[in-house]
């Protein structure tokens, strides 16, 4: 799949040496086209993330994200043109595809027309935007991380200026964050979730004192705003991935393991400077007659009892709907229609009932596909990786998006977000692993032959040498 390799035959690795992952990409040209468009991309990534007109409300009236996006679109169509950006149609782009066609089609069947309409053009296609232009754009470890250091510095921004400033608070003593996005509220733990897999590949392949400091300052940062969003499903889905993370990506290493440690030291400090109500809301998940206790307790179980009566509907919608759904984003209308109940207007609270209600059983079949295919792709690329000391920080970047993916899994029982644009950045990921894949296993060495399984990083050599083989020193953000 993708491009192919422009590389001369005689600059390929000879039998004794081989390349490094950054020296197949630095000699061959094929993988620095498109530039303009990528880095249109990564300013609507960081647009979106950061989201700054939340900060400076005259910024508000300018539609950043939206101009980002065209200046995207319109440098990958000036490159087309050019001859330098053939399409690449991958399986996961294939089942996107599939997706906008039936979120499109449940568009004329919707209860009402008009708010399906306003989800696909508002929320879906910039996904769909974002979705594509990853998987055509980015094919290259230096791109992913570029998206990659653009995220987690949009993260602590938004964390650090969240904190500093007078936090907005809910009526229990939430914290809702300074801004809205995924980086605040609600989604925070998911956010952690799915960007701590990442973060351990960064720290554990840096050899910059300097973005070790940011990486662990971010984390502790989201930590810490995360035990005063006091939200249960946060603190699950950033415990479970944190296990994850120990068992498929730090026991291999010495450093590994110590960055492990200072992540699990990192939740500790958060959850021991936390508000009373992330004890009194935490408390329901064992003791059941804590319930009585606060009012923090009593809107615990009011929430827990609110969101099984919406997956109990959403799943009957479901089966009354089966094709094309409700349409999007008309679950909470008709939700609260039927049931006449003003606390009732409330989206699913489950990303896979979203799409099974809201656009069909298809979709839903279709949505799940993606999920298996990303992660079926990124074990294949571990396992042709994970013995080769030039490819280790490509299996690792594997890893972390399985892991991302699986934390995602994991998040999609707490929170609807089928149409926006947090999976697809991992998928996308995905697809970006697999063309670096296909392009530089020709250009290495021969796989060792089998033999205890592990990787052979920060064993004999130092952690210092993930960066391939030949010992060539990362490349800045």
């Amino acid at each position: 799949m993708g491009y192919t390799s422009t590389i001369p035959r005689n600059m390929a690795a000879p039998a004794t040496a081989t390349l490094s992952l950054e020296e197949i990409e630095a000699r061959d040209p094929a993988l620095h086209r498109a530039r303009s468009a990528y880095f249109a991309l990564l300013l609507f990534t960081i647009l979106l993330y950061a989201r700054p007109s939340d900060i400076i409300p005259p910024l508000r009236l300018i539609p950043l994200a939206q101009i980002a996006a065209m200046m995207a679109i319109a440098a990958y169509g000036f490159a087309v043109i050019r001859g330098q950006a053939p399409l690449i149609m991958t399986t996961e782009l294939k089942l996107v595809l599939g997706l906008t066609f039936f979120f499109t089609m449940s568009v004329p069947f919707a209860f009402w027309r008009s708010r399906a309409f306003e989800i696909l053009y508002q929320d879906w296609l910039k996904t769909l935007i974002i979705f594509f232009l990853l998987s055509q754009l980015v094919f290259t470890t230096d791109r992913v991380r570029k998206l990659l250091w653009a995220m987690i510095l949009c993260m602590l921004f938004v964390s650090a200026y969240s904190l500093v400033q007078r936090p907005a608070m809910d009526s229990e003593g939430r914290m809702r964050g300074a801004m809205l996005g995924f980086f605040s509220g609600n989604y925070l733990g998911i956010a952690v979730a799915v960007m701590l897999p990442y973060i351990a590949v960064l720290l554990v392949s840096s050899r910059s004192i300097i973005k070790s400091l940011v990486l662990v300052s971010t984390f502790g940062l989201v930590m810490l705003m995360t035990v005063k969003t006091a939200s249960r499903g946060n603190m699950i889905c950033v415990i479970i991935s944190l296990l994850l993370v120990w068992a498929l990506i730090l026991r291999d290493s010495a450093k590994a393991r110590l960055m492990g440690v200072a992540f699990v030291l990192a939740i500790v400090v958060a959850v021991l400077v936390a508000p009373g109500v992330f004890w009194d809301r935490l408390s329901t998940m064992w003791d059941k007659e804590s319930y009585s206790t606060s009012a923090a307790s009593l809107s615990a179980e009011q929430s827990e009892m609110q969101r099984k009566t919406l997956l109990m509907h959403s799943i009957k919608f479901t089966f009354q709907n089966p094709v094309f759904g409700l349409g999007l984003g008309n679950f909470p209308i008709v939700n609260g229609t039927v049931t006449r109940d003003s606390q009732s207007w409330k989206g699913t609270h489950n990303t896979y009932t979203e799409v099974s209600s809201e656009a069909g059983i298809p979709a839903f079949l279709l949505f799940v596909a993606l999920l298996i295919t990303s992660i079926r792709s990124m074990r294949r690329i571990h396992q042709q990786c994970h013995d080769r000391p030039e490819l280790a920080e490509l299996s690792l970047l594997a890893r972390a998006t399985q892991v991302s993916i699986l934390s995602f899994m994991l998040a999609g029982f707490f929170a609807h977000l089928a149409y926006d644009y947090y999976l697809y950045y991992l998928a996308g990921f995905g697809v970006a692993l697999q063309a670096v894949y296909d392009r530089v296993k020709d250009h290495v060495g021969p796989a060792p032959a089998a033999g205890n399984g592990k990787p052979t990083y920060g064993r004999n050599e130092g952690v210092g040498r993930l960066r391939g083989g030949s010992g060539v020193r990362g490349r800045a953000w």
